[in-house]
């Protein structure tokens, strides 16, 4: 039981589940999974991966190094990584990535821009 509370100590991660309504200023480290809906400003402190589930949503400024979208975003997204669109993603709005990868059959309305 000691060694299994010292190994989840170690590790850092968020989930914010389906249902949830949220708004305001985030700052987050660890991997990220968002099922619900977010809207304001979420920074990322690290470099650890930000996913938003098909049921999430997220609107506002997004400041993250991985971002998967699943779900819908709309409004500013900057990343110094890899930006994943998946098919059943819908994303609009203003987006900066070092990398962009978006699949067929994604729902896409943006003004995008590569950082290097």
């Amino acid at each position: 039981m000691r060694e299994h509370k010292e190994e989840m100590q170690d590790k850092s991660f968020s989930f914010i589940g389906k249902g949830c309504v949220i708004s305001g200023k985030f700052s987050l480290k660890g991997t990220t999974h968002l099922a619900s809906h977010l809207e304001g400003e979420l920074i990322m402190e690290d470099d650890s991966r930000l996913t938003i589930e098909p049921e999430g949503s997220f609107e506002g400024r997004l400041q993250s190094h991985d971002i998967e979208i699943f779900g819908k975003f709309d409004g500013n997204l900057i990343s110094t990584g890899t930006v994943i669109i998946h098919s059943c993603a819908s994303v609009s709005g203003d987006l900066e990535a070092s990398h962009l990868i978006v699949k067929p059959g994604a729902t896409v309305n943006i003004e995008g821009r590569t950082l290097h």
